[in-house]
């Protein structure tokens, strides 16, 4: 009797391993998968079109629909290798979205001020995740008064026990338009401290991780408020963030219609006065001097 019922365990756990290897391989364990996130998620709705959980998914016509939050996505294609995992590796070949359109319905209110967060120790990273290439085609993000548009953005980063190192980020074409301000609008007004200016009070910024921005650079970056626009050709700057110290050791501004290119470096340490040093380089050869 004992030796049958073990007979019998043996047999279920073999087919409940083969249950989880045929949904993690295959289009219907997939779909599957798929189904049950949208029942858990009533507000969730997609067409999974192809994939499998082992190799990466390809998604359309994603949106999600809540009274704070509106989220569609015409297009995700996601490459990974979870065969790695055991390594405790995670690698993400491809990520890439497309026709993404994020809504905020409301705007985020801040009752109580930011305090001084403590630290929270050494950063341990269970697993080390690498995103080879993350691509980002026609975003749209509208907030109460404001809308940012930005046609394209790659993205290359590594997340270890070291923390966050992003290699490369590469936007293009970012448009910022934000409501134009009318007559009517109340300004507030802070008294001035004595022997210099006022001071910008930002809320206290703890890094969750160290984080190494090696490269980010946006061309063609346009400001709009009312009828009143500013352009640059390009934006970058590089960059590191660890505990509550902010570093900026390089830094470009490239004013397109003045032809007028500003280098420079910053520091940020709590309260948060910036140390800004800028150089000014003129970008027409005719003006040299």
């Amino acid at each position: 009797m004992i030796r049958w019922l073990c007979k019998g365990v043996a047999v279920l756990l073999g087919l409940m391993v083969i249950g989880v290897f045929l949904m993690l391989v295959t289009a219907t364990g997939s779909q599957l998968i798929w189904k049950t996130a949208r029942w858990a998620l009533p507000e969730l709705k997609g067409e999974l079109v192809q994939g499998s959980v082992i190799s990466g998914w390809q998604l359309r016509d994603l949106s999600f629909d809540s009274p704070k939050v509106q989220l569609n996505l015409g297009k995700v294609q996601l490459e990974w290798q979870l065969s790695r995992l055991f390594e405790g590796k995670l690698t993400i070949h491809k990520l890439a979205l497309q026709g993404l359109n994020l809504e905020l319905k409301t705007a985020q209110k801040q009752d109580k001020p930011v305090q001084q967060s403590e630290s929270s120790g050494s950063f341990s990273m269970p697993i080390e995740v690498e995103l080879q290439r993350f691509s980002l085609k026609n975003a749209a993000l509208k907030l109460p008064g404001q809308q940012v548009n930005l046609d394209h953005l790659s993205i290359q980063a590594r997340l270890d026990r070291q923390g966050l190192r992003i290699i490369s980020l590469m936007g293009q074409d970012l448009k910022i338009h934000l409501a134009a301000a009318t007559g009517g609008d109340s300004v507030e007004t802070y008294p001035r401290p004595e022997g210099g200016l006022s001071r910008l009070q930002l809320p206290w910024l703890q890094a969750p991780l160290p984080i190494e921005l090696e490269r980010l650079q946006l061309d063609r970056v346009s400001l709009w408020q009312g009828a009143q626009q500013q352009f640059w050709q390009q934006v970058g700057l590089v960059a590191s963030w660890r505990g509550s110290e902010i570093s900026v050791p390089q830094l470009w501004v490239w004013h397109g219609a003045q032809k007028l290119r500003l280098e420079g470096r910053a520091l940020l340490l709590p309260p948060y006065m910036v140390n800004l040093k800028l150089t000014a380089r003129n970008m027409l050869p005719d003006l040299q001097g």
